[in-house]
Formats: C-alpha cells, sequence, structure tokens
C-alpha cells in the first residue's frame, strides 16, 4: 500500500479512476495520475509504482494432508514473521514451520522487511483421514474374478490399501458376492415325426434381463429356439452379471414308422395278385395305394389287383399325428398269348372234337372276329365278339345247314387281350370224319 498526496493551493484534484482529493491511496504497483485544477487553468501529474519482487509473500496454492503427515513451508527475504493460529503450528515465529492440523485449518503469516514493508499471505490446510470402503463385487460360482492382480473367489473378503487422488492411502474391503447361476423354466416339444426338425425349446420370457445361446458363444434375447431335430440340447442362460448357466434339454421324438409290402414279384396277363404290407405302428392308420386303377380297395391295408402292364404299387400310411411312411413293390406282368387253335376236328356227334373253336386264358378280352374259308376262299363260318372258350361261338361243319364234306379249310382270328393288344391268328384246319 502507498500513500499518494499533492501540493495544496488548488480548487480541484482528480485521479485516474475518478476519486476527488488531495490524497489517494495506491493499493498495488501500476501507473496513477492527477489532474490538479485552479480556476481557467489545470495541470496533470503522473507517477509509476514498482513492486520490489523481494517483498512478495507466497505460500502456495491450499494443501490436502493424508493421516500423519505435515506440511513444511519455508520463507525467505524478511526479517521477521508471525504465524496464526499457533494451533497444530511448531514455530510462530519461524521462517520455516511445520504444519500438522487436526481439522481443516487456515493459517496466516504476517511478513517484515528491513525496508519495513509488510506482506500478508495465508493457506488453507485440509488435514484427511483414510477412506475406507467396501465394495461387493458379483462373481459367478464356479469362477473367480482379478481385481488389482488377485484373484478373488465367490464369497471372499480382501483388503485392498490404494491411493487416493490426493496421494493418502485408502482402504478398499472387497467381497466376492457369490452369484448362483438360476435355474430357468422351459417348456419344450418334441418332433412332429421321426426325422422331422420341429421341434422346439421355450425358456422362460419373464426374465427380460436373461440372454440365451445354444452354443454358448452367441447370445441374444431370444427365448425360443425352433426347427429343432431330435437329441439332446444345453441352453446357455446368461444373467445380468455374465454368469451363465446351463440347462438341459431333451427334445423328444416318436418311433420311426417302419412299412413293408409285398416283395417284387412276377404274373401271367389276367392273374390276379395280392398287395399286402406290414407296419410297426399300433393305432389308426390311414392307408393310400397308388396307382389307384385296378386296385379292389386302395385304402386297405391289403388290396388285390390285376395289372395288365408291369405296375410300381406305393403305399403310404399316415398315423394319427400325419407322420408317414411308404413303400413300393413292382408287379412285373409277363404276356405269353396263349391261345390254342385246334388243326383238325370231327364234328360226328361223339361228343369229342365236335366244334372247331378257339381256346385261351383269362388274357383275353374277347375275340373280335373269327372267319373261316373254304380252299376256294368262299367264307363258310363267321362270328364276332365273343369270348373264348365258348362252344356256341365255335364252328360246327355245317355251311347253309348243310354238313360240309372232310377238307382243310382256312380260319383267321383277330383276338383282342387284356392290355389292348390285337393280335391276328390264322392257319388251317382239317375237317374230318
Amino acid at each position: 500500500v502507498t500513500f499518494l498526496s499533492v501540493d495544496e493551493g488548488w480548487d480541484e484534484y482528480r485521479w485516474q479512476d475518478g476519486q476527488m482529493g488531495r490524497t489517494y491511496t495506491a493499493v498495488g504497483p501500476g501507473t496513477y495520475w492527477v489532474t490538479a485544477t485552479k480556476a481557467c487553468y489545470s495541470v496533470t501529474d503522473t507517477i509509476t509504482i514498482y513492486l520490489d519482487e523481494n517483498t512478495i509473500l507466497d505460500l502456495g496454492e491450499d494443501q490436502f494432508l493424508c493421516e500423519g503427515d505435515s506440511l513444511n513451508i519455508s520463507l525467505s527475504g524478511f526479517d521477521s514473521y508471525q504465524w496464526s493460529p499457533e494451533t497444530g503450528l511448531d514455530c510462530s515465529t519461524c521462517a520455516s514451520v511445520h504444519l500438522f492440523p487436526q481439522d481443516t485449518q487456515l493459517y496466516r503469516v504476517i511478513a517484515r522487511n528491513n525496508a519495513g514493508c509488510y506482506s500478508i499471505d495465508s493457506i488453507l490446510v485440509f488435514p484427511l483421514s483414510p477412506i475406507t470402503t467396501q465394495m461387493n463385487l458379483s462373481i459367478c460360482v464356479g469362477e473367480s474374478l482379478e481385481y488389482e492382480g488377485i484373484a478373488l473367489s465367490p464369497g471372499s473378503v480382501q483388503d485392498f490399501v490404494l491411493m487416493s487422488q490426493y496421494g493418502c492411502d485408502s482402504i478398499v474391503t472387497v467381497i466376492g458376492e457369490a452369484i448362483i447361476p438360476l435355474s430357468v423354466p422351459y417348456e419344450v416339444t418334441g418332433v412332429s415325426c421321426f426325422g422331422d426338425s420341429d421341434g422346439t425349446i421355450q425358456m422362460d420370457s419373464s426374465l427380460t434381463e436373461m440372454l440365451f445361446s445354444l452354443d454358448g458363444i452367441n447370445f441374444s434375447s431370444t427365448t425360443n429356439f425352433s426347427n429343432l431335430m431330435a437329441g439332446d440340447y444345453i441352453v446357455y442362460g446368461q444373467d445380468e452379471f455374465g454368469c451363465v448357466s446351463e440347462t438341459f434339454v431333451i427334445v423328444d421324438s416318436p418311433d420311426p414308422m417302419y412299412l413293408s409290402v409285398s416283395p417284387d414279384t412276377s404274373i401271367v396277363l389276367g392273374c390276379p395278385v395280392t398287395l399286402r404290407s406290414y407296419t410297426n405302428v399300433d393305432g389308426p392308420l390311414n392307408y393310400q395305394w397308388q396307382p389307384e386303377e385296378m386296385l379292389v380297395c386302395d385304402t386297405c391295408s391289403a388290396s388285390i389287383t390285376i395289372p395288365y402292364f408291369t405296375t410300381d404299387y406305393q403305399l403310404v400310411i399316415t398315423d394319427e399325428n400325419g407322420c408317414t411312411a411308404s413303400d413300393t413293390t413292382t408287379i412285373t406282368v409277363n404276356k405269353p398269348r396263349p391261345i390254342y387253335i385246334p388243326n383238325a376236328f370231327s364234328p360226328n356227334g361223339d361228343g369229342t372234337n365236335d366244334v372247331f373253336m378257339i381256346y385261351s386264358d383269362k388274357e383275353v378280352e374277347e375275340v373280335i372276329s373269327f372267319r373261316i374259308y373254304n380252299r376256294w376262299g368262299a367264307l363258310v363260318f363267321a362270328d364276332e365278339s365273343f369270348a373264348p372258350n365258348d362252344p356256341a361261338h365255335g364252328w360246327n361243319g355245317f355251311f347253309k345247314s348243310e354238313k360240309m364234306n372232310p377238307g382243310v379249310f382256312v380260319y383267321i382270328a383277330e383276338i383282342l387281350f387284356l392290355d389292348g393288344v390285337t393280335v391276328q391268328f390264322s392257319g388251317d384246319v382239317s375237317l374230318l370224319l
């Protein structure tokens, strides 16, 4: 602080900050000026005040003290010092002091140099008590967690001495809280049929903080797993602490359906064959044979058919759950076309070989036409659209109600078989007495 004054004899005095008066108190270094006025005349004078660096007293920033520590301060450049208060102070008039307050304390020192200049500064000291805290760490059962280089197990208690932001020791008591993996309720639906992949596992969807996975790697909030084949599964559940539980689930499957039909076989055209089936299913079944044509029953467990061509018959069975099984048999149809037409007959009324006729078995659908000619080409007998093996459709040796003389005659027969094939047969026959 510097006190400035101006000579008397002026009417008005105005300083640089507008303050009026002959005296002025300068509270710091800088440039100061005053304008003195009398009547119509004024004059200005300026003074610059410089700070003597040796008179600057600086205790530094406020300080925090760890428990048991003291703050050492050493000053110089002054002749005398006065510290206050004296509480927690080892010397109240020394240039170097030790501060060790028990509570937060503001210390002030007044220093005087040999020129009689004074300087004042203060410092606030905060004594700190050790910080004791407790930390609970969630640790999954069966696992460990590393903290400050020490592996902690579930249920363990460990003290750690750490350094606070002010460099003081702090004690952290770490408690390993055991997290028991949750037992997650679930519902499982087995596959509908053996070999299908429509099984599902539904985990409890009310556990909104749980994540689930089937491989233990890729977790998501999905609680439903679908399109599963039958088998054993592990559903991994991860809770909010990262603990993983394992739920063992079995996706069931019905027994496989076995079906066997009659073995492949060969028949002669026109002969019936029975198709049978054998299965391990005890419950009700639906049967369906394909193709349906020529089957006595296409929805029965067994059926009879007379195929005209070699045919693959497939049977599909369906149980009450919609599960199916199938098997196939091949019926090979042989076509020897056995037609017997005699080369002689004797229409003498003895009851033996009296009629010239066509003989066959079940392969023939009908005889389309049957014609007999004499050696000059005259038609002596004709018949159409009749079944073989019928004497009523044979020639008795008469022509125009007269018995023909013995001789050789030519015949032509056109025969339609069951498979739709028409074959022409021709030859000669001898009429005997």
